[in-house]
């Protein structure tokens, strides 16, 4: 859509210019029909480009047409922020990916290349090119990031010749000062490719110094080593990093990376060779882990390497004393306090459970809200969770013989809110009240101080009074 645009407003602008031209211009130039063949089309010097962030190349558009007046191309990125072109000079912004396309001004022809851009030189900042003494001289091939462009002998030129000058791809410093060095595309355009410091004099690097002598660290792991140079105010701090095996340890801008156990050696050293400071890296054998972790302030529970998820039955052999239900997220993070489990988590089911501080499932009679089992800021509590571990709600016949064991207890109702709390003494139940009991209407029960519904004749702080088979206050 953005490409789309663009071609309509250069068509338009073809148009205009067209017409004007027919005003003014010999009618030799503009009279009788301007027939395009249908195999007339642009065409470009390159159809992919691999290059890196920070550098540059050259596209080259060719109007392959005898009859076409108008042979400006027009050219666009599909995405600037990981490649620009200006007159087909191509930059690498970022990683990724892009298409540079050239058109014709009317919109009608046009070809495409493809752009992969990679992480860049380091040692390229994008900004300032080189740091060149009064008087000294470089070549336009020896900037690794306009290689490309000194091979196509794209002209290049200075903002500032009082500072620098460059004549037949070479720059000479002139005075102290910056100055910035442009390209200039074949239809004129100019590319900002950096800037020029031209200094008074070079100081070079007396040595490089890295603070550790050996290192040791696990495959897998990371470490940055800080190499300083001296002096502080040398003229050109690049610091080159290598590893004599690749195979063992890595190297990136001083973050040393384990790969497999046995030792080599990293060094730093300047760009020409001259200074280098050495550390000996030994990378040691991953291990497994096993058995409880904490990372970041959660328990994992490992076995040989393999975090545990889901359910799991804690015994001896994961060195447990107690036997007991825990469950780990699909994270591998063991969960405490309230949990909600639904199907995603494998559960046939969606229903609360309650764990421990530790962990552990809890099951049967647990009274909540205290130190032992905190339940937020909530009042202390009853509540009765099944041998599933799954919070009971709404009536539920308790005791010998049930589905919901209690104790040696007999057989009795009980009745949790919708938050699982038990209810005890006076409850108004039904429909319309803070506990809804199905479809029957608003009523009294009574339910002892152990929670129990009191059916039949019950004296009750010296008041007789008679409850249904129901529990329901006659």
């Amino acid at each position: 859509m953005k490409l789309r645009k663009k071609i309509e407003k250069f068509a338009a602008m073809a148009v205009v210019a067209a017409s004007a031209a027919t005003a003014v211009a010999a009618p030799v130039a503009f009279t009788g029909s301007q027939t395009v063949m249908a195999d007339e089309v642009v065409s470009l010097s390159k159809n992919s480009i691999e290059m890196k962030s920070g550098t540059f190349d050259m596209l080259v558009a060719k109007v392959d047409s005898k009859n076409l007046i108008d042979k400006i191309v027009v050219w666009d990125s599909s995405d600037p922020s990981v490649a620009r072109v200006t007159g087909g000079i191509v930059r690498g912004v970022g990683e990724g990916t892009a298409v540079i396309t050239a058109m014709t001004r009317d919109g009608k022809y046009m070809d495409s290349c493809s752009v992969v851009v990679t992480k860049g030189d380091s040692n390229f900042t994008g900004e300032i090119i080189d740091d060149i003494v009064v008087g000294g001289k470089k070549a336009i091939s020896d900037i690794k990031a306009v290689v490309a462009l000194a091979k196509s002998k794209v002209q290049f030129v200075m903002e500032n010749e009082n500072v620098a000058t460059i004549k037949n791809g070479v720059i000479t410093a002139v005075k102290e000062g910056t100055t910035k060095l442009f390209a200039v595309a074949a239809d004129g355009t100019k590319t900002l490719i950096g800037t020029i410091n031209v200094i008074k004099e070079k100081i070079p690097v007396s040595k490089i110094v890295i603070n550790e002598v050996a290192a040791t660290i696990k495959e897998g792991v990371s470490k940055k080593i800080n190499a300083l140079i001296e002096p502080a105010n040398a003229t050109d701090k690049t610091i080159i990093w290598s590893s004599d095996n690749p195979d063992i340890a890595t190297v990136v801008d001083g973050v040393i990376t384990g790969l497999k156990s046995g030792t080599t050696k990293i060094k730093a050293m300047t760009p020409d060779g001259s200074k280098i400071a050495e550390i000996i890296v030994t990378v040691a054998k991953a291990v497994a882990k096993d058995g409880w972790v904490k990372e970041n302030g959660s328990w994992y529970y490992y076995r040989m390497g393999e975090v545990y998820k889901g359910w799991h039955w804690m015994t001896g052999s994961d060195g447990e004393k107690t036997p007991h239900w825990s469950y780990f997220g699909q994270d591998g993070k063991l969960r405490t306090g309230w949990v909600r489990l639904d199907a995603s988590d494998g559960e046939s089911v969606a229903h609360w459970s309650y764990f421990g501080p530790n962990g552990w499932l809890r099951t049967g009679w647990q009274r909540m809200g205290t130190s032992a089992n905190p339940d937020g800021n909530t009042p202390e509590h009853f509540s009765y969770f099944g041998p599933d571990g799954w919070l009971r709600t709404g009536w539920q016949a308790l005791g010998k013989g049930t589905s919901n064991p209690d104790g040696n207890n007999k057989k009795h109702w009980s009745y949790f809110g919708p938050n699982g709390w038990l209810r005890t003494n006076w409850q108004v139940l039904g429909e319309g009240t803070s506990n809804p009991d199905g479809n029957n209407p608003a009523h009294n029960s009574y339910f002892g101080s152990n929670g129990w519904l009191r059916t039949g004749k019950q004296t009750i702080d010296g008041k007789v009074y008679v409850f249904d088979a129901r529990g329901w206050q006659k």
